[in-house]
């Protein structure tokens, strides 16, 4: 009906009457599939689509009043579409990416990920953390780099050694705050050699650490799992599981995919798993709300901001079990 709208010779006036009739009428069917599948209303959403389709709309039947032909007003609009950044547009015009942080905390990163170093894709991880994260990478936990600090992430580091898991053990227990990311068989391997330098550390040294806690971190069967937590949905490639060995400052949750430590004065969020953090694992067609597989980066952010006193949470994504 749209299409037959723009190219059949009418005025200008019922053609945009006409677009605007089918985009409502589609906005509306879609709208209510989504409320009967569960989704809160996505009125918001669909108001900017249909802005969006209206611009558009706009476009076509102008275009209309210059290619008389049927065949050359499609084929333009269809060659509009395959122009380089005109679908980015319009997702960013339908699904608005979430705005950099005004004032982001800073946070220290210690870690063996290729998260700083590694290729435009493996990057991409930290990239997205920046947008509510000041990092700060750093190469060893020794006590004078940490106490510039207040708060730390720690993602599969190279093994710290005894000296440096008595600094981190110390910084905690002063009042230092800090998201942990452990794997105890870390699948994040890319295209390096075993022997390179720069190859991704598949275990990380934290287990004494974890023990002095109250806390063992124990292997599980290979799988690629969702798990949900809050609003938020975690895509894990073969995590491990907290099982806690003494009663204490440590709590596990999440299927004991998490555990929340009081150390001292500070306190220590602990995931499971490290690849959560690879490309593969959350990235799908972009890296934007509209585009991802998961909120693996973003509930990362989540947990350091709410450290660091903030509660400044990226809008959440609607998902649905299949």
């Amino acid at each position: 009906m749209a299409l037959a709208a723009v190219v059949a010779p009418q005025p200008a006036r019922h053609r945009l009457a006409c677009g605007a009739a089918a985009l409502t009428l589609a906005t509306l069917g879609d709208s209510a599939v989504a409320i009967l599948w569960g989704a809160p209303p996505p009125f918001a959403d669909a108001a900017r689509g249909v802005g969006a389709g209206l611009l558009w709309w706009a476009i076509l039947v102008a275009a209309a009043a210059v290619f008389r032909s049927r065949a050359m007003l499609l084929a333009a609009g269809i060659a509009a579409l395959l122009v380089p950044g005109v679908l980015p547009l319009w997702q960013r015009a339908v699904a608005r990416p979430d705005p950099p942080a005004a004032d982001p905390p800073a946070v220290a990163v210690l870690s063996g990920l290729p998260l700083f170093w590694g290729d435009a894709r493996e990057r991409a991880s930290a990239a997205v953390l920046g947008r509510r994260l000041a990092l700060h990478p750093i190469d060893s936990p020794d006590a004078a780099t940490l106490a510039r600090h207040r708060l730390l992430l720690i993602a599969q580091p190279r093994p710290p050694g005894p000296a440096g898991l008595v600094a981190i053990d110390g910084w905690l227990r002063a009042g230092g705050r800090a998201v942990i990311l452990t794997d105890p068989a870390l699948r994040w391997a890319g295209d390096r050699r075993p022997d390179d330098p720069l190859h991704p550390p598949e275990t990380d040294g934290l287990a004494p650490l974890l023990a002095h806690w109250g806390l063992r971190l124990a292997e599980d069967r290979p799988q690629v799992a969702p798990l949900d937590v809050g609003r938020r949905r975690l895509l894990l490639v073969d995590p491990g599981r907290f099982v806690a060995t003494a009663p204490g400052a440590c709590r596990t949750y999440a299927r004991g995919r998490m555990a929340d430590c009081a150390i001292g004065r500070g306190r220590a969020l602990l995931i499971a798993d490290a690849d959560l953090l690879h490309p593969d694992a959350w990235i799908g067609a972009g890296t934007d709300r509209a585009q991802r597989l998961a909120d693996n980066v973003v509930f990362v952010a989540d947990l350091a901001e709410g450290l660091g006193g903030r509660r400044r949470h990226a809008a959440a994504v609607d998902w649905r079990r299949r």
